[in-house]
């Protein structure tokens, strides 16, 4: 084994490279590891990799690079050369190629001893023998975090998404309004008759064309208890695009109807949605859709769905088991959920469900408001991951 006082003195420097290398090992995971190690002791090498690496490693494919960058990790420990430096480590390599290539690369190690602890051999313990690297791009630790369901991100990894976002922009339509257009599409009359004024005939024809102007967008988001995971997420989507400058109208609704879309204009996205959260009284309550919708329309529909709205309601499709809920009005309970979603749909350019429970290729809308939703909403988009809301995004600009 090597010198206790030299292992002590290195493991930070190599936790931080692991860090650079896409382990995900913050001041707590540091701490941990380092009272691993005093807890086990210095005396036997396995135990110390175990230990150390219980910490750190917490996906199944982080194993056999975390024992691989060990390995390097003792040779450099061994060898007569300075005290270990971080740049002339194989980990430092990896990270400072990360960074130059803004792209972490995949690391993939070969040679005997590497393939026998995969097929769960015992593996050869000779010390001298040489390692075989192959280098290719692959997968960064950005786009695996999109693929992720935001019910195992943590609120950390979730900040990370939203300052990677590249929802851009929102959709367009054609308005009411002309402007001026070198195309010869439309004759301006008006325009080309003042320019010709001065000169006593017309000289020069002027064409206009109809102005495009920013499409409104809403998003009526259930914030209930089956839907926790995902709401904190999809109103971190809601704040992005507002500060994109997209013309978007923000409520929620678990019991009763809020409007949180002030409160998530601020620039700073943890104040935003701490503002939000605290602005909606019954977060992680029960479902009410058909009284939150009913509500909706009476408050705020005739109003905010002029020119062509998009609609995205982002719910689970779960309800309250009660067809009359507690504070139900007559109204609600006589249209029903599928009359409500059918005078949604009459007022909207296009209704979107955005389901966090369609990611799953083995899911069915098997409850009575999954199949309402599915029969009134002009399309089902995914949305259980930050690469879902994306490319839901990029389909309501294209539609």
């Amino acid at each position: 084994m090597v010198d206790p006082e030299l292992i002590e003195e290195n493991m930070l420097v190599f936790l931080r490279a692991l860090r650079a290398c896409g382990f995900s090992i913050g001041a707590e995971e540091e701490t941990a590891a380092l009272s691993a190690l005093a807890a086990v002791g210095l005396d036997k090498e396995a135990v110390c990799r175990f230990a150390v690496r219980a910490v750190v490693a917490k996906r199944a494919d982080e194993f056999f690079v975390f024992d691989a960058l060990w390995r390097q990790f003792l040779r450099t420990l061994r060898g007569p050369s300075l005290p270990f430096l971080a740049e002339n480590t194989l980990a430092a390599h990896v990270a400072r190629l990360r960074a130059q290539r803004w792209q972490r690369p995949q690391v993939v190690w070969l040679g005997a001893k590497g393939r026998a602890e995969r097929e769960g051999e015992r593996p050869d313990t000779r010390e001298n023998e040489p390692v075989q690297v192959n280098w290719r791009r692959g997968a960064s630790h950005q786009e695996a975090l999109r693929q992720t369901d935001f019910a195992r991100l943590t609120e950390a990894e979730l900040r990370q998404l939203a300052s990677w976002s590249e929802a851009v922009g929102g959709p367009m339509r054609l308005g009411r309004r002309w402007r001026p257009d070198r195309r010869p599409r439309r004759m301006d009359l008006a325009r080309t008759l003042r320019t010709s004024l001065g000169h006593g005939e017309v000289l020069r024809l002027l064409y206009a064309a109809r102005a495009v102007v920013p499409r409104p967008v809403l998003i009526l988001c259930d914030v209930s208890g089956s839907m926790e995971p995902y709401s904190r997420a999809l109103l971190s989507f809601a704040h992005v695009l507002l500060q994109r400058r997209v013309p978007l109208e923000v409520f929620v609704f678990s019991t009763r109807l809020s409007r949180i879309t002030r409160e998530l204009r601020q620039h700073s996205p943890n104040r935003a949605l701490a503002d939000a959260l605290a602005r909606i009284p019954d977060f992680a309550g029960g479902t009410r859709l058909t009284e939150a919708l009913a509500e909706f329309r009476r408050q705020y529909a005739r109003r905010m769905l002029q020119r062509g709205a998009y609609v995205l309601l982002a719910t689970d499709g779960f309800e309250a088991a009660s067809a009359e809920p507690e504070g139900a009005t007559a109204d609600a309970s006589q249209r029903g959920l599928a009359g409500e979603l059918a005078w949604l749909r009459r007022w909207t350019r296009r209704l979107v469900w955005l389901n966090p429970l369609a990611t799953d290729s083995a899911y069915r809308p098997a409850t009575a408001a999954a199949q309402a939703l599915l029969g009134a909403c002009h399309s089902v988009r995914p949305a259980g991951n930050w690469a879902d809301l994306e490319q839901a995004w990029e389909w309501i600009l294209r539609a």
